[in-house]
């Protein structure tokens, strides 16, 4: 990392601050010792021999000061910690590390290092979790019921009494929906298709995954838990599969991406509906109008028939009156 002062750049602060702006590998701070006496701090992103920090400057003046290289005889500043690998051994095999943090040896663990402990060796006892994909598959398996539930109200039909000419209320709002119903069928033909994983595991009852007769789902947590303690790669490569095409988890939720998509089943029916409201609507409006325009011409009709009723009384009656005085 390289920092370039300017001229009028001569105090620790500027220092420090130039060396922080380059948000590289080392960072800066000053250190108040007392009242009078200040110390520039350098310090190491990253720990491990490999690391190990030199301080040059090009300004003879400066290195008196600032200059650092281990072994020098000559340093401006002096190292409060010297750099240091990481150094331990798994199982007789010697191991090296620059940091703290062993995340590879062995291979999915994570060894946070906190103290030395030469000449009294830990044992570390790594064990299989089963929770997080048993919660998984629970979390999943309470969602296909919810969504059952949720089917079988929308879809619900009570019969109307026997005599009664009324519409019973108590019918779902889609029943009959064809969209619906093949959504239902589509998702229920998946619980029984073979999922190409890959594995020796290719059914949900393989894993303690079964449906009931009202659609439900169920877990055996037994079956399960023997499943992922015997056979958990099979288990992942049949839910997951190659994670594009393959796995019933994957062909599932890209089967649900295409339903509830901008052009999926879910939003062309909604869009049919909207439609059909409009058309609706629409035909509302027109017939709206239509019997607004006879009614205004059924009240002129009327009106003039009345001027006309009215205007033939009057003749009736002048004639009538003429009548009568030929009479007399």
């Amino acid at each position: 990392m390289t920092v370039t002062l300017g001229k009028d750049q001569t105090s620790l602060t500027d220092i420090k601050d130039a060396i922080n702006k380059q948000q590289g590998s080392v960072t800066a701070s000053i250190i108040k010792s007392d009242d009078n006496t200040y110390y520039l701090a350098l310090t190491s992103r990253d720990s491990g021999t490999t690391n190990e920090m030199t301080v040059a400057t090009d300004d003879s003046e400066l290195a008196k000061y600032i200059g650092f290289t281990k072994g020098g005889s000559n340093n401006g500043m002096t190292q409060q910690v010297e750099a240091a690998d990481a150094k331990l051994n798994i199982n007789g095999v010697a191991i090296t590390r620059s940091s703290n943090t062993i995340t590879d040896a062995p291979e999915g663990v994570t060894l946070n290092l906190t103290k030395t402990n030469t000449g009294s060796p830990e044992t570390l006892a790594v064990t299989k979790d089963n929770a997080p994909m048993i919660a998984a598959v629970q979390a999943y398996v309470d969602a296909y019921n919810s969504l059952q539930t949720t089917i079988s109200n929308q879809t619900k039909y009570t019969a109307v009494d026997q005599g009664s000419s009324s519409q019973n209320s108590g019918n779902g709002d889609l029943l009959g929906d064809g969209t619906l119903r093949n959504i239902q069928t589509s998702l229920r033909s998946r619980l029984s298709t073979s999922a190409q994983g890959g594995g020796s595991i290719s059914l949900l009852s393989q894993i303690g995954i079964t449906q009931d007769i009202n659609g439900k789902l169920t877990v055996d947590s037994t079956k399960l838990g023997k499943a992922l303690d015997e056979k958990s790669a099979d288990v992942v490569s049949f839910l997951s599969g190659d994670g594009k095409t393959t796995g019933f988890a994957t062909q599932t939720s890209n089967y649900l991406d295409q339903i509830l998509g901008t052009n999926g089943s879910v939003q062309n029916a909604t869009d049919g509906i909207n439609k059909t409201l409009k058309k609706l609507s629409d035909d509302y409006d027109r017939v709206n109008a239509q019997i607004t325009a006879t009614m205004a011409r059924y009240k002129t009709q009327f009106t003039n028939l009345n001027t006309l009723v009215s205007s033939m009384t009057q003749t009736q009656n002048y004639l009538t009156q003429q009548f009568a005085n030929m009479s007399s």
